[in-house]
């Protein structure tokens, strides 16, 4: 029997009316410094998370949104399965970044800020475990994971390791969840996910991509330069603008294009689906949109602090987020 996510979206929709307006993006980009900027912020939902102070520390500011945004889609949510989707893949970037920083002998203080702190493990309980070697104790399906990146003769055979391991976890979620959306979403990302190296493989000759390609996605293993390639994912947006994003990569190797086509059209597929307002699409098309609420805020404030100019930031948004 099908779960009722009756209540979750109705709170959901109450809170999509909370987030960020393409006027308050304008007042954001349009401050002059820093001081306008966090005057700016005090009228969005950031504020909540803001501490009053001199020093602004944008980056905790988002971390504690992103903590509450968490919290929240937990307290509705009726599949915790479901939520976990969204924060298992917390966990394995921080134990890539765990695995990588040990590696090259960094300080656990600096590693530790390369972690996000809303996966289903705190970071700093990771790292420890990691160093006293119980990961196995209290993360007993991650530790064959980072004991086998650990033995890698290189980081992006690290990286495939955890993004199989990652994409492998998201697909015994969704198919456990018995959500007809979720194991779809599951599907979506893992096809993203592998177009994204297609690019990467063709601008880096040391990659494969029988090494790199993800199985369990709903697009068959194939090459950039299939000519048939765009045909496959023109349920994600149309064929004409993966044709242009693809060429851009073959003729220029340029693979942000094809990222934030991938990217885009990930995000205008969930929300497309969410309309329905019946199953798991709520949860996640929200989530996806704080995550890009913070990617929006983030940006505008490191463009803030060094000065760049307006111009400048309104292009390169343009280029990174939708």
């Amino acid at each position: 029997m099908a779960i009722d996510y009756t209540y979750a979206s109705a709170r959901i929709m109450a809170l999509e009316a909370g987030l960020l307006t393409q006027s308050q993006v304008e007042l954001l980009i349009s401050s002059k410094g820093l001081k306008e900027f966090q005057s700016a912020v005090y009228d969005t939902w950031f504020a909540a998370h803001l501490k009053r102070d001199d020093a602004i520390d944008m980056e905790r500011t988002i971390e504690r949104a992103l903590e509450h945004t968490k919290s929240v889609l937990c307290s509705i949510v009726p599949d915790q399965r479901v939520t976990d989707m969204l924060w298992i893949k917390y966990d394995y970037h921080n134990l890539m970044a765990i695995a990588k920083g040990i590696r090259a002998n960094t300080t656990n203080e600096a590693i530790l800020h390369t972690c996000y702190t809303i996966g289903t493990y705190d970071p700093e309980a990771l790292l420890t475990w990691v160093h006293d070697e119980t990961l196995n104790t209290h993360a007993p399906h991650l530790a064959p994971h980072y004991q086998q990146a650990s033995r890698t003769r290189t980081t992006v055979d690290a990286d495939t390791i955890f993004d199989r391991a990652y994409f492998a976890h998201l697909l015994t979620l969704a198919q456990s969840s018995k959500d007809e959306f979720a194991l779809r979403y599951a599907r979506a990302l893992i096809d993203m996910h592998n177009i994204k190296m297609l690019a990467r493989i063709h601008t880096h000759p040391g990659l494969t991509n029988n090494a790199t390609f993800v199985p369990g996605g709903t697009v068959e293993q194939t090459t950039l330069d299939d000519p048939v390639l765009p045909g496959r994912y023109e349920r994600y947006g149309g064929v004409t603008q993966w044709k242009h994003a693809i060429q851009q990569v073959l003729t220029n190797a340029a693979v942000a294009s094809l990222e934030k086509v991938a990217d885009d059209a990930l995000t205008q597929w969930i929300k497309l689906r969410s309309m329905a307002r019946d199953d798991a699409a709520d949860v996640l098309s929200y989530f996806h949109a704080v995550k890009n609420n913070a990617q929006i805020v983030s940006a505008i404030y490191k463009a803030k602090r060094s000065g760049m100019p307006e111009r400048a930031l309104r292009t390169a948004l343009r280029s990174l987020y939708v």
